[in-house]
């Protein structure tokens, strides 16, 4: 397969009409490595010299690393593929104009074609061609100094840029609702659009990920505090109105009772009721309490401390026969009497797949030591072997 991927990224770097295509030949000539492994990553090697850094002063060769370091190291560890127009945006807490940072994003991409998928149209989102190169990316001993992706520093970039994001975005009532009784399926698209752009949206509901994933330790009057302080329930409202309100919060257990109740569907509910239910001793209720809403005046009797239940998984019609954790902990396999096994996301608690094939309940499963890989046993006498990456 390596040897595919070879021949298809030369024939992508001898594309270009504007390059000299002999001198690059001699480099590819040049190349007396003997395995492909090594061969691709000389390759790489390569491109990225040449189209990178090539005829730069050493000054200019740092700068131009570490943009290409905050631009593809965001390209290989995002959680949702996004436009360039919107990655620009995200990473514009680093001081330039939207339409300086779209434009140099642009030029670093459209030299990397042979490695990237570039759309011609900045509302499309870019792709790494091959999982190859991001291997190459990803281990220091094989890119090198100039080209290695920190991938904990990479997510880190991505969380502050988030924060920064929502910091400067997020208040309360942020689509002008008004009436606190308004639904979110009420609320027009364009509205939702306006008011939270992708951006935003992307910054909601990926940033406790990136900082999951990242090397930053949170502390008490650090930024995370801060934000939460100050953000915590506008952070919700946008969660709600996005229809996400459960999403990348599990790690904060004693705010996921809270993000479950009627909040979730009518936005502004948040700070005429929502908070009204909040035990008294939560982090939640001693730091927000200033927002619930001035014209309630007989407030209901709450308990100290939270329900230890964090979530109900719903969507099994028959009953319930083996639940197992996966080995990073991240997934939670459930089957069932119905025949079939659901796949939830932790952080989420939403069904990310639903196995079907057996033809009796499903009686025992288990994850592979690497979490690829699910076994499970029927009572239609059959064991069956699925890759969870495709299903």
């Amino acid at each position: 397969m390596d040897f595919f991927i070879f021949a298809a990224t030369i024939c992508r770097w001898f594309s270009d009409p504007n390059i000299n295509a002999n001198n690059r030949i001699q480099t590819i000539l040049g190349n007396d490595v003997v395995g492909p492994q090594e061969k691709l990553d000389k390759l790489y090697t390569e491109i990225l010299e040449t189209e990178v850094i090539e005829g730069l002063t050493e000054k200019e060769k740092e700068k131009r690393c570490s943009f290409f370091h905050d631009v593809v190291g965001s390209i290989m560890v995002m959680f949702d593929s996004v436009p360039i127009s919107v990655l620009a945006r995200l990473i514009l807490a680093k001081g330039y104009s939207e339409e300086e940072m779209l434009g140099e994003i642009r030029n670093l991409l459209e030299c990397l074609g042979s490695v990237l998928a570039v759309p011609e149209n900045s509302g499309h989102s870019v792709e790494l061609l091959h999982l190859s190169f991001r291997d190459f990316l990803a281990e220091k001993d094989r890119s090198g100094d100039n080209f290695w992706i920190d991938e904990k520093k990479a997510h880190g970039n991505l969380f502050r840029w988030c924060l920064c994001i929502m910091d400067n975005t997020l208040k309360r009532d942020l689509c002008y609702l008004r009436k606190v009784d308004t639904r979110y399926s009420q609320v027009d698209a364009d509205q939702l659009d306006k008011y939270l752009p992708d951006q935003v949206k992307y910054a909601c509901c990926y940033w406790v990920s990136h900082l999951q994933q990242s090397d930053i330790m949170p502390c008490d009057g650090g930024a995370i505090h801060t934000f939460l302080k100050a953000h915590f329930t506008h952070w919700v409202e946008a969660m709600s109105l996005m229809r996400k309100a459960p999403a990348g919060i599990l790690m904060l257990n004693d705010l996921v009772t809270y993000i479950s109740s009627p909040s979730v569907k009518l936005p502004l509910q948040l700070y005429a009721s929502a908070l009204l239910f909040v035990p008294r001793k939560s982090f939640v209720r001693r730091h927000f309490e200033v927002e619930i809403s001035r014209w309630i005046q007989t407030r209901p009797e709450v308990p100290e401390n939270w329900n230890p239940l964090l979530q109900t998984l719903q969507g099994h019609t028959g009953e319930l026969k083996c639940v197992k954790f996966s080995p990073n902990n991240k997934l939670v396999a459930t089957a069932s009497e119905d025949c079939t096994i659901r796949l939830w996301d932790v952080s989420t608690w939403r069904c990310l797949q639903v196995l079907r094939g057996h033809a009796g309940l499903v009686d025992d499963m288990s994850f592979s030591s690497d979490g690829k890989t699910l076994a499970s046993v029927s009572r239609d006498k059959t064991a069956r072997l699925w890759e969870l990456s495709t299903g």
